[in-house]
């Protein structure tokens, strides 16, 4: 009976100091940012269009910036853009809005699907009445 005591102070001291590490510790940033490069197609069968894209990822919410050669708008050579989405069970869902560079400033819905080790993203796009797919990989 002592010895039981004595083990169970034992286990009730260990556990408070194990919280008060805890408690003491920083909180850690879920906050990690990586280097995206890709593709996306028209399906009316225009050329490819190359991006860059910045993602920081937050739990399963992340924000970016992405930048692309214009091939539409005025007076750009480049087009840039914000990216806000989520990652939820591999599905991809994200809003590529336009900062007026070029003179555009129209969102465009992304759809698509992580890869399992969480380098690739693929699917598609969807604005007005056009349409297309994308890839897009982390940069190495």
């Amino acid at each position: 009976m002592i010895l039981s005591r004595l083990m169970s102070g034992v286990v009730a001291a260990f556990l408070f100091a194990l919280a008060s590490i805890a408690v003491m510790q920083p909180a850690q940033s879920q906050d990690v940012a990586s280097a995206w490069t890709g593709y996306y197609h028209y399906n009316d069968g225009r050329q490819p269009v190359p991006f860059r894209m910045t993602l920081r990822f937050n739990g399963n919410n992340f924000r970016g910036r992405v930048s692309e050669p214009a091939t539409f708008g005025t007076g750009a050579s480049m087009l840039s853009a914000d990216v806000v989405g989520t990652i939820t069970d591999g599905k991809v869902v994200f809003t590529k809005t336009y900062d007026g560079t070029g003179g555009q400033t129209h969102p465009v819905q992304y759809y698509g699907t992580l890869s399992p080790d969480g380098t690739k993203i693929s699917g598609g796009w969807l604005i007005e009445t056009m349409s297309g797919t994308f890839i897009a990989t982390v940069a190495r």
